[in-house]
């Protein structure tokens, strides 16, 4: 599994709290500040519904389990779709959805580097590949995952190659957003400068293999 990076628009309800998360918005490139400011305005409609999971019509035959979400469908009731609460891409959630964000969850403005997993055969292989990801930036890759009746012999050994590029800015708690203007303007271009340069060591690691 990898992913290129990313800059991102997620809400939890703790620090940590990867369970419950839901993202408004998901960038591979960097975005613009228009780009999140229309991300918000899904997140500020979804918060202020009560503050709680959104209330969506529901047919006489189907129960709130019936109720799948979409991220570009509408939701039926009878035979005439019911549009969802937001306007911009995201449909409404399943009523009972534990990671519907809860009344004082956190939103986070994030930028995440790349990150790959790669089975290698043997842990020869897999310590060679882990070396070479630390010696070109990857300074986070690790040894995960081990497959193999031998400790030392082993079939197959995963390594996850990682770099240090991070950036969290917690935006708000609960309804009240605390960073927005200048601020948010400042804060995504610094998450978008982390993304730029983490995707940079992609060059760098794929001329390495190149050359192994």
């Amino acid at each position: 599994s990898s992913c290129a990076g990313r800059v991102q628009l997620i809400s939890v309800d703790g620090p940590g709290h990867k369970l419950s998360s839901y993202r408004w918005g998901i960038w591979h490139d960097p975005p613009t500040l228009a780009d999140v400011e229309l991300a918000l305005e899904d997140w500020r409609a979804a918060i202020g519904s009560a503050m709680a999971p959104w209330e969506v019509p529901v047919a006489e035959d189907e129960s709130p389990s019936e109720i799948i979400s979409s991220k570009q469908s509408s939701i039926k009731r009878g035979k005439k779709p019911v549009k969802p609460t937001l306007g911009h891409g995201f449909s409404a959630r399943k009523i009972d959805d534990p990671k519907f964000p809860g009344p004082q969850s956190l939103l986070y403005l994030q930028a995440q580097s790349p990150i790959f997993h790669v089975a290698c055969r043997g842990l020869q292989a897999a310590q060679k590949l882990r070396a070479l990801g630390i010696n070109h930036g990857w300074k986070y890759s690790s040894l995960r995952g081990f497959r193999g009746k031998d400790p030392v012999e082993q079939e197959k050994v995963v390594v996850e190659l990682l770099c240090a590029e991070r950036l969290d800015c917690a935006l708000a708690r609960g309804p009240q957003l605390m960073v927005k203007g200048e601020v948010l303007a400042f804060e995504l271009e610094v998450a978008n400068a982390t993304l730029k340069r983490a995707q940079e060591r992609l060059i760098r690691l794929e001329k390495a293999l190149e050359e192994l």
